[in-house]
């Protein structure tokens, strides 16, 4: 993950993407939960995914990164 971010961040330079987890708990049990946040250059939150909205910006930021 740290490295598709980074080549994502030297490929457009006025963002800065970022990956972070929460932790959260449902019925007792302890989850996860992933997301992509992308800053412009003033660090405003363009955009944030999470969830399902994650796992589709990851699988084509990962796409992108093998071509």
């Amino acid at each position: 993950m740290k490295e598709l971010v980074n080549n994502w961040n030297e490929k457009h330079p006025d963002y800065q993407l970022v990956h972070g987890t929460y932790s959260y708990i449902v019925d007792g049990q302890s989850k996860d939960m992933h997301m992509l946040t992308i800053f412009n250059k003033d660090n405003e939150c363009i955009c944030e995914y999470k969830g399902e909205d994650f796992i589709k910006l990851y699988n084509t930021l990962e796409e992108d990164w093998e071509e």
